[in-house]
């Protein structure tokens, strides 16, 4: 096999392991709707494709070989959880709207 084809087998194995992501698109599929559910799946394929492909490409050796570059890359992510933390503390407390409780509750007698 040349690195190309292990390279597309990787990538495959990648999509196809289920993760804490498969949480996140069931829930999106019962509480917003198939077009939701598939643009999030969407989403998450882009995401490990990059993901994948920033790996092929040698940032985790250029991360390993600048100490300061992983440094500072973990500083801007510990930042932007902690930004995401304090939106979601800072959000209103308010129940689903009705119409997406009915479509749960909708799904949920269909799987009966």
């Amino acid at each position: 096999m040349t690195q190309y084809s292990v390279f597309c087998v990787a990538l495959l194995v990648v999509y196809l392991v289920p993760g804490p992501d498969m949480f996140l698109l069931l829930n999106t599929g019962a509480s917003e709707g198939r077009r939701q559910a598939l643009m999030t799946a969407l989403g998450l394929a882009l995401a490990r494709a990059a993901h994948v492909c920033l790996a092929a490409l040698g940032l985790a050796a250029l991360l390993r070989s600048h100490p300061w570059a992983f440094e500072l890359l973990s500083i801007a992510g510990g930042l932007y959880l902690a930004w995401l933390g304090w939106q979601l503390l800072c959000a209103p407390l308010t129940p689903p709207p009705l119409s997406v409780t009915l479509r749960c509750a909708e799904a949920i007698g269909r799987q009966r």
